[in-house]
């Protein structure tokens, strides 16, 4: 008898651990699962929000690095993104045909200054100032935004 009691016992505690094993899982699974499904969602939103936009982004301009006027002359290294309308293939194919000239007329926009007058100027208006320089060399449209995805002043 008491050998049956032990093995009861035994059951018992086997059946509770796989129970608790069942449960953590569900739980540790559930909540992983319900992250991706936010995650999934979130994505979605984000893909019906840009297929509404009128914009769209050029960004295969890759890291121009350049210098600044100082007699030293300082790195500066930046990855441009354009935002433009987004239907507007003459200007996407504008844009393709005059990179190279596009990345001299940022580069050179650096070139023309002192770290003292890139600090003083301001993020938003180099990024305006490049932007007139770039539309002006535009035909076809006009790009409406300037966005660095990375940008620094090296020492």
């Amino acid at each position: 008898m008491n050998f049956s009691k032990l093995n009861s016992i035994l059951y018992i505690c086997i059946c509770s651990v796989i129970l608790i094993i069942i449960t953590v899982s569900l739980i540790f699974f559930g909540k992983d699962i319900y992250r991706k499904k936010t995650l999934i969602l979130q994505n979605q939103q984000q893909i019906e929000k840009n297929l509404e936009s009128k914009s769209t982004f050029y960004n295969d301009f890759g890291k121009i690095r350049t210098f600044t006027s100082d007699n030293s002359k300082i790195p500066v290294v930046f990855v441009p993104i354009f935002k433009y309308e987004k239907d507007n293939d003459p200007l996407f194919e504008e844009i393709c045909q005059k990179k190279t000239k596009l990345q001299n007329i940022m580069a050179s926009y650096f070139t023309d200054k002192t770290k003292k007058q890139l600090n003083s100027i301001g993020d938003e208006a180099i990024k305006n100032q490049i932007l007139l320089q770039i539309n002006e060399e535009l035909s076809m449209g006009k790009i409406e935004e300037l966005y660095f995805e990375e940008f620094l002043i090296l020492d």
